[in-house]
């Protein structure tokens, strides 16, 4: 039940919602388009006419969070485009509680590079590294326990497995269908996001049945579904996580690394990473894509 609906996610709306949250106030807020779309519809490149420093701060939603403590920031005066950023990081985190499914732990990884072996204590190292990557985050997970790589060993003379290979070797030991579902029902979720399921970032059958799932648990529990796709794809909403993020001076890429440095069994990254998101495109800028049609190949 809402107790109240605000007309509109621009500055005052959002500021407003926040406002409501520190109080208990159930609401909802409308908006025509994205947060702030009356900004995005303003001239690019505009300089506000508000000062937004130290001292002297018209522009920052709260002094809790201020704009400029954001880097990158022109000052005195900030740009259409540092504003928008802001209401941004702003709005995204504000009450936005994420969950992470992961179906197994990983532990037939394909180049294990911290020397593990394959298998339980692999599993083990991984399921640390997830934990310490979720702390970073600030998000809550949960492992579902399913055997990783189980559809070569249902079908080993097989060279391409689809999807449906994966679904049915983790169907010996329990439903996975069923598992999404109840994960999705107790959370009843606003978006689940998911890999593209048509071919995914690899092929991988595990990681497109895993979107599969994903999708059907979605329609279960009425929530909106986006796929996170590689940026050669077609898409409908980005988001540069050079940015600024909710944590005070850091931007989500700062944040981002921060959380994929605890994942050192998968890969390694440059130990100053944080300071060049311009050497990573496909990571620093991410895109996704709406619902859409998904071609099942089961």
């Amino acid at each position: 039940m809402t107790d109240v609906v605000i007309v509109g996610g621009g500055p005052a709306g959002i500021l407003l919602a926040h406002r409501f949250r520190e109080h208990g106030i159930r609401h909802k807020v409308l908006e025509r388009g994205k947060v702030g779309q009356s900004w995005r519809d303003m001239r690019p490149g505009m300089v506000l006419l508000s000062p937004g420093v130290p001292g002297t701060d018209w522009t920052s939603l709260t002094l809790e969070r201020p704009i400029w403590s954001f880097p990158g920031v022109r000052r005195p005066f900030p740009t259409r485009e540092d504003f928008l950023c802001y209401v941004d990081a702003f709005a995204r985190d504000q009450g936005n509680s994420v969950f992470l499914l992961c179906l197994t732990s990983g532990e037939a990884g394909e180049n294990p590079q911290s020397g593990d072996q394959r298998g339980e204590h692999l599993a083990r190292r991984r399921a640390e590294e997830l934990r310490g990557a979720a702390a970073v985050l600030g998000i809550q997970h949960e492992i579902a326990g399913f055997t990783n790589g189980a559809f070569k060993r249902k079908y080993p003379n097989q060279r391409l497995w689809l999807p449906g290979a994966a679904l049915e070797a983790w169907r010996e030991v329990r439903d996975p269908e069923q598992v999404v579902v109840d994960v999705a029902t107790q959370l009843k979720p606003h978006i689940v996001l998911a890999i593209e399921p048509n071919w995914g970032w690899t092929g991988h059958p595990e990681h497109r049945a895993a979107a599969e799932l994903a999708r059907s648990a979605a329609s279960r529990v009425g929530a909106e579904v986006a796929y996170a796709v590689m940026s050669a794809a077609e898409f409908t909403d980005q988001f540069d996580t050079s940015r600024w993020s909710g944590k005070r001076g850091m931007s989500y890429w700062t944040v981002k690394i921060a959380a994929a440095r605890h994942h050192v069994s998968q890969y390694r990254l440059p130990t100053d990473a944080e300071k060049h998101p311009e050497q990573s495109p496909d990571l620093s800028v991410e895109h996704f894509r709406r619902g859409g049609t998904v071609e099942s190949d089961k």
